[in-house]
């Protein structure tokens, strides 16, 4: 009896985990981004990014912003590969 409780909370604390998906951390896609912003088009850029940005392949998600030239932003960040470690994703302005 009571390995079956032990179980029975076992699964009850390890099935959510395991059937949760990835995401990716809000923050340091923002600075990933902002930085490879600035290399290719040579403006700074402040980014906030969504929250809850689940790592699945062709998921999208968006990243809004102002550039140091106060221009509004709006990125749209694609999961190109989810099972990649870490996992990959594009970046496009929108």
């Amino acid at each position: 009896m009571v390995v079956l409780a032990v179980v029975v909370i076992a699964a009850a604390v390890l099935l959510p985990l395991l059937l949760s998906s990835t995401k990716l951390d809000s923050a340091a896609t923002a600075r990933d981004v902002a930085q490879q912003f600035q290399q290719r088009e040579g403006v700074a850029v402040d980014l906030s990014c969504d929250d809850d940005m689940k790592v699945q392949d062709g998921a999208t998600y968006t990243c809004t912003g102002t550039t140091a030239e106060n221009e509004d932003i709006t990125l749209t960040i694609t999961i190109t590969d989810a099972d990649a470690d870490p996992p990959t994703y594009t970046w496009a302005e929108s």
